[in-house]
């Protein structure tokens, strides 16, 4: 199932509609979520969506940040939610990828 949140162009919205989008998601059967889009703050609402979607048995996965950055971002930086990053061939992080508090 594909969720489209839509683009979200103010940044103080982007927690409210990913958490809309997760309990839709759940709601409709989803077991594995991955969300590709990123706010810089995340919210009680937010973190109540994971909690809903964990209840329920759906795992929530997200980029851990593509700064290659120590800023913790969101949803990723929500408990419960797994971190994905890239690693290359030795097996190293890329530049890009974000290593924070939240990805470990």
């Amino acid at each position: 199932m594909h969720v489209r949140c839509g683009q979200i162009t103010r940044p103080d919205a982007r927690a409210k509609v990913v958490s809309q989008g997760i309990r839709y998601a759940v709601d409709s059967g989803a077991k594995a979520i991955y969300i590709s889009m990123r706010a810089y703050k995340g919210s009680d609402e937010l973190t109540a969506a994971v909690k809903y979607a964990l209840n329920e048995g759906a795992l929530i996965f997200a980029g851990s940040g593509n700064d290659g950055t120590s800023e913790v971002e969101y949803p990723v930086g929500t408990p419960g939610v797994v971190a994905v990053g890239a690693v290359g061939r030795d097996p190293r992080k890329t530049g890009p990828t974000t290593r924070s508090s939240a990805s470990c």
